[in-house]
C-alpha cells in the first residue's frame, strides 16, 4: 500500500508523492521522480514539504525560475534571454 500520509507533492510535476518502504525515499505518483532527503524541508512539528527546483537555461545558464510566465510544470521552457529550448523533466535534474 502506498503512504500518501505526508502530502508530498513533486516538484516536477506537482502530482503526489509516496514513501516507498523498498527503496526508502519518496517517489511521484505521476512521473515517477524520486525525491531525495535533501530537496524536504521540514517544519518544527516535523511537517515535510518539497523545496522547489531552481531551473537554468542550459545555454547560456540564466535562472528560468524568475522569467516571467515561467512554468516549472510544462514539458519545456524556452528562455527569455538567449531562445534555448529548455526541457523542464525529471531526466534534466542534475
Amino acid at each position: 500500500m502506498k503512504d500518501f500520509s505526508d502530502g508530498l507533492n513533486c516538484p516536477v510535476c506537482g502530482a503526489k508523492a509516496y514513501w516507498n518502504d523498498e527503496e526508502c525515499m519518496w517517489v511521484c505518483e505521476s512521473c515517477g521522480y524520486e525525491i531525495q532527503g535533501d530537496q524536504i524541508a521540514f517544519d518544527n512539528d516535523g511537517n515535510g514539504s518539497v523545496l522547489d527546483i531552481d531551473w537554468y537555461c542550459d545555454e547560456c545558464d540564466e535562472h528560468l525560475n524568475n522569467q516571467i510566465g515561467f512554468d516549472p510544470y510544462s514539458d519545456t521552457w524556452t528562455c527569455t534571454e538567449c531562445g534555448h529550448v529548455n526541457n523542464l523533466d525529471k531526466d534534466s535534474i542534475v
